[in-house]
């Protein structure tokens, strides 16, 4: 099934041409030549373009259209000859045979998969490796939103709907012009968002007349399945480039969630090779399609692997990470906010789930004890939300937009300007009630 109004476009004119041409009996010759090369370039379009025709295809394909149509008048007779040469139908009928069957392939697995006759494998679902919940080789070699990073291991795309600096939101200058406070915020999924954004799209909109005469900038620097060794790592790749006025940083989920083999300071990538092949097979609905049907054919991981826990980021690794986001925040003068983790589920509960997802609660216990042995800034977003309908959660851990807009109200009450325009964040930001001040 075509996608996008340009696929449309392109596989309505490579049907409709050769059929208004066969209507006419004498050109029912160039029809048949029409109709080859049609079929042609919709297989090639369909391997080279899986996701959609661009707009280029379907002027490619009309500019040689007119030019066939256009020479066949006055050199019928020599385009006839040149067709049933030895050499072109050779070349002719390799391109046939090596193109057409992978893209009519490749166009019949994506409409019956849209119909719902096939199924297939979303690539970003945690790819099998050993039985286990590690999903960062999914994100790695099969997120179209993500792309490979040999320090962060993965980054945001920079293209919709990220920025080309990689942020949700519209573009901000560098250096940061006189008049603008900008507002940082690192965390994990939570607050990378749905494509408009998530809880710091609110909070921008919230701050946004909280400066007289200044103009307030949130930027969106959460990245779905970061733990916060990716986290810091990013901003130290960011924080002087983009001198904010105020940092907020919230992970832990993806902290405590299952590795597979080395921890995240440890994880290396695989070989760009691997990389780049597996991010172009994914693509295709055809391999996808594959996937889905063979999952039974291979065999089980052994049990030892598939119990083993081991977590992506230590807890000490956890609050060491966090300990450097305030030790560089501080040596530049930038105030820091700390926000616990919210989950749907009591901490209680949570803390007796089989497999990793029962540490979670851990974290949040370690970061509130840091914080207060630290004195440094905390919203406990985990409270705050337990006392709220777990409706308001859209999973296990991801918020409706009720929840994001809550969040950056909790987030926005802690935030105090000062007359020169600079911000103060509330000393112990603890909220445990809906609607609650900021302590």
């Amino acid at each position: 099934m075509p996608h996008g109004p340009w696929d449309w476009v392109f596989c309505a004119a490579a049907l409709a041409v050769p059929l208004g041409f066969a209507l006419r009996k004498s050109r029912r010759e160039l029809a048949f030549l029409l109709a080859l090369i049609h079929l042609i370039a919709l297989a090639t379009v369909a391997l080279v373009w899986p996701e959609a025709a661009p707009p280029g295809a379907v002027v490619g394909l009309v500019a040689v259209d007119l030019a066939l149509a256009g020479a066949w008048r006055g050199h019928e007779t020599a385009i006839r000859a040149r067709v049933r040469s030895r050499a072109f139908l050779a070349g002719f009928t390799v391109a046939f045979l090596l193109v057409v069957p992978l893209g009519l392939l490749e166009r019949g697995c994506r409409l019956l998969s849209d119909l719902g006759l096939l199924k297939y494998h979303r690539a970003i679902q945690t790819v099998w490796r050993a039985g286990d919940d590690d999903w960062r080789m999914a994100t790695i070699t099969g997120d179209e939103n993500r792309e490979p990073d040999p320090v962060l291991l993965w980054r945001p795309v920079a293209r919709k709907p990220f920025s080309s600096q990689r942020f949700k939101g519209p573009e901000v200058a560098v250096p940061k012009p006189a008049g603008v406070v900008r507002v940082m915020c690192y965390g994990d999924s939570l607050t990378d968002g749905p494509p408009k954004g998530g809880w710091p799209t609110w909070l921008g909109a919230i701050l946004e007349h909280r400066f007289p005469g200044r103009k307030c900038e949130v930027l969106n620097a959460g990245v779905a399945g970061y733990s916060s060794h990716q986290g810091l790592l990013r901003f130290l790749q960011e924080v002087d480039r983009y001198q904010p006025d105020l940092l907020i940083a919230s992970y832990g989920w993806n902290d405590a969630a299952q590795a597979a083999g080395e921890a995240d300071k440890d994880f290396k990538i695989p070989p760009w090779p691997f990389v780049m092949g597996q991010r172009l097979l994914v693509r295709y609905r055809a391999y996808l399609v594959l996937m889905e049907y063979t999952r039974r054919l291979r065999p089980s991981p052994p049990a030892a692997l598939a119990y083993e826990r081991r977590p992506r980021v230590s807890r000490a690794d956890y609050l060491a990470n966090l300990a450097r986001f305030e030790v560089e925040a501080r040596k530049r003068g930038v105030p820091i906010l700390f926000l616990t983790r919210p989950h749907k589920l009591e901490p209680t509960v949570l803390a007796q789930s089989p497999g990793w997802r029962g540490e979670v609660p851990g974290y949040n216990d370690a970061l509130r004890a840091w914080a207060r042995e630290r004195g440094a800034p905390l919203i406990d977003a985990q409270a705050y939300f337990q006392t709220m309908p777990p409706e308001i959660f859209s999973d296990e851990c991801h918020l409706w937009p009720a929840g994001y807009e809550a969040l950056a109200r909790l987030v926005a009450s802690a935030i105090h300007p000062r007359p020169d325009g600079s911000i103060e964040v509330v000393a112990e930001a603890v909220a445990a009630r809906p609607g609650g001040t900021v302590r």
